[in-house]
């Protein structure tokens, strides 16, 4: 193992022999993988984090990529304090379109299907309401 890897995962699998039709041995096996970077199920991507404080837009790319989850944490919800996740085109595709944000005590998951969402021109990130408050965002994109 080399001395930069960041995590290890290991599946244990059956080897199967097969002659013709016929089972011929089935061997316990060990399948591993390593990354030096994020991932996303088994796919290089990039993760960035923000602390958004203000209302504002946030850019993570700017080119097409296709996103595959966002992860937000609100600590303090602001006055009518919302968030939009959409991509750049002319007719923007809304991943979240304006959420009225809530305090939570936990982090909550804003899963998307494989293949990923493909996000035309890149993400914005949209905050806008009253008075800001506090959230934390976590975005996985290729």
């Amino acid at each position: 193992m080399k001395g930069n890897m960041k995590k290890l995962i290991v599946i244990a699998a059956l080897a199967f022999v097969f002659a013709g039709n016929q089972l011929i041995a089935a061997e316990p096996s060990l399948v591993g993988t390593s990354s030096v970077g994020g991932e996303f199920n088994g796919m290089r991507n990039t993760k960035k984090k923000y602390h958004i404080t203000t209302n504002t837009t946030n850019t993570p790319v700017a080119a097409n990529t296709t996103l595959y989850g966002v992860t937000i944490n609100t600590s303090n919800a602001g006055t009518a304090w919302t968030l939009t996740i959409k991509d750049k085109e002319g007719t923007p595709a809304f991943f979240i379109s304006a959420l009225t944000l809530a305090t939570t005590q936990n982090p909550t998951f804003f899963p998307v299907p494989l293949p990923g969402l493909v996000m035309i021109g890149g993400i914005d990130i949209v905050t806008a309401g009253t008075t800001p408050g506090v959230v934390d965002l976590d975005i996985a994109y290729k």
